[in-house]
């Protein structure tokens, strides 16, 4: 018999397993859906990391509150957060920018 889960991340591992608290970091990279690289760059250094010899967890709640922190908050203007208007037109795509000055675009 396994343990409920909760929240998630913890619902991303499957009720096949028991409750989790912390995962490996190669675990909270697939839970995110991120490559190791980025974890070290954009995510670890935001982290508090449980450390012990040379295995490291991440708490599922840890993780949840990054994500809780880095997400954008939605805008009421119809901007994206990348400062796009979002038009039926375009279907809220990113305008296509002018190459710069001295390079020609070879597909026109």
């Amino acid at each position: 018999m396994t343990a409920p889960t909760r929240g998630p991340l913890a619902e991303y591992l499957g009720p096949a397993r028991p409750l989790r608290l912390a995962l490996s970091v190669a675990e909270a990279c697939d839970a995110l859906g991120v490559g190791w690289d980025f974890w070290r760059e954009h995510v670890e250094p935001e982290l508090r990391v449980v450390r012990r010899g040379r295995r490291k967890l991440i708490a599922l709640a840890e993780l949840e509150a990054w994500l809780a922190r880095s997400a954008d908050a939605p805008l009421a203007t119809g901007m994206t957060a990348a400062g796009a208007l979002k038009s039926p037109a375009n279907g809220g795509a990113r305008a296509r920018r002018a190459p710069a000055r001295g390079v020609t675009d070879a597909t026109a």
